[in-house]
């Protein structure tokens, strides 16, 4: 996966289910098997397939976890780029004091939901509204300000 920037137009279609096992040890859902269509279902979901060798996904972290933390916004962030090993993404999470839930996707699922999400470039970010349809997907680094503008504007936050 590369790793430049930028938007790409909302799909505006329905978000695929999935279900992976939250492996941040600091998240209120440890160790629990999280299904997509329940984390979405109350409030909408903001949904970022992250890596640990990637310096944009590292630089956003703080501002999602404060979005997570303080409610503002639900946040999951996903794991599927880590080829089969969880240990990686664990220690920038540890270093950056997360506590949303990170979802690892083991090597033989990842390639399948990359293909099916579409992203070529991480952080792949997707919006996904009440009822499961992506709102907003956006490839690359977002600044705080537009990514709370896309919020406000797609999940009515």
């Amino acid at each position: 996966m590369g790793m430049g920037s930028g938007a790409v137009p909302s799909q505006h279609r329905q978000a695929r289910d999935f279900e992976f096992e939250d492996i941040n040890p600091r998240s209120e859902s440890y160790g629990q098997q999280l299904v997509l269509r329940d984390l979405y279902a109350e409030r909408g979901l903001v949904l970022q397939f992250v890596a640990s060798w990637c310096a944009p996904c590292r630089e956003e972290l703080p501002h999602l976890e404060e979005l997570h933390a303080t409610g503002r916004a639900p946040v999951v962030l996903v794991a599927a780029d880590e080829h089969g090993y969880p240990e990686s993404i664990l220690i920038i999470a540890e270093r950056r004091n997360l506590t949303a839930p990170v979802l690892f996707v083991p090597l033989d699922e990842a390639e399948q939901l990359a293909r099916f999400y579409d992203y070529e470039v991480l952080p792949a970010t997707y919006l996904i509204d009440r009822q499961g349809l992506i709102r907003q997907v956006h490839q690359g680094a977002w600044s705080e300000q537009r990514l709370n503008g896309a919020i406000e504007r797609e999940l009515d936050l």
